[in-house]
């Protein structure tokens, strides 16, 4: 039954927990050296059914963020590799994972891990790359990543900026107007697509970017303009 599942996922991540912060020194280096292992482990062994990937997505993004900051910078540099695997499966898994690891960034403090700290400027530039992915569906899913990644952090920024920082290696360039522009262009590009959902999605990552932006450019405008006349 599904609470049982539940329950055992549970339980098992919070075995994982205690176990990768129990020991000190090299036993605790080689004990969360174990918990990454396992969490590139999921990620290679990606499920292709839609449900079981949201739970798994969830599970390992949950056991990375137990890493130590060395660690989970290498399982950022994994995830980035991961976006370019030939498996269109593995891909989506990657960047489900990804969202899932930056969502956790935007929870209040008491309830993020200590000690957790994550490079999102890496993360971000892997998943804009996959936004021209030759997979339609992919491109959507990085889209939406990017939207949610992005203007999560934005939007927290605002909120506490103190606590995101202890969280976010780099804070400064995912919130500047550099990465927000850069943003925009891409979904400028995307809102051009030859399919309709990349289309969509491009349009909802701009709605959302733009009210962060000090001002709207002309080429943006452009771009809603032309959305409103899209034949799909």
């Amino acid at each position: 039954p599904t609470k049982v599942k539940q329950w055992l996922r549970q339980g098992t991540l919070g075995f994982l927990r205690g176990f990768s912060g129990e020991f000190q020194g090299d036993g605790r280096s080689t004990a969360s050296k174990a918990v990454g292992a396992l969490a590139r482990h999921c990620c290679i062994k990606a499920p292709e059914n839609a449900e079981a990937r949201e739970h798994g997505s969830s599970s390992v993004a949950s056991l990375a963020s137990f890493l130590p900051s060395e660690q989970a910078a290498e399982f950022v540099l994994f995830l980035t590799k991961m976006f370019r695997h030939p498996q269109t499966n593995q891909r989506v898994f990657a960047l489900e994972v990804a969202q899932r690891l930056a969502e956790i960034c935007f929870q209040p403090g008491d309830s993020v891990p200590q000690g957790f700290h994550l490079d999102l400027t890496t993360l971000v530039q892997g998943i804009l790359d996959r936004a021209l992915d030759k997979a339609g569906f992919i491109r959507v899913k990085a889209i939406t990543c990017v939207s949610s990644i992005v203007c999560g952090v934005c939007k927290r920024y605002n909120e506490d900026q103190a606590n995101l920082a202890t969280k976010v290696k780099d804070l400064d360039a995912i919130v500047g107007e550099s990465m927000k522009r850069k943003v925009i262009a891409l979904a400028i590009g995307r809102s051009k697509d030859s399919k309709p959902a990349v289309r969509k999605a491009a349009l909802s990552l701009l709605e959302n970017v733009l009210p962060l932006c000090e001002g709207i450019d002309s080429k943006s405008v452009q771009a809603i303009t032309s959305a409103s006349h899209d034949a799909y």
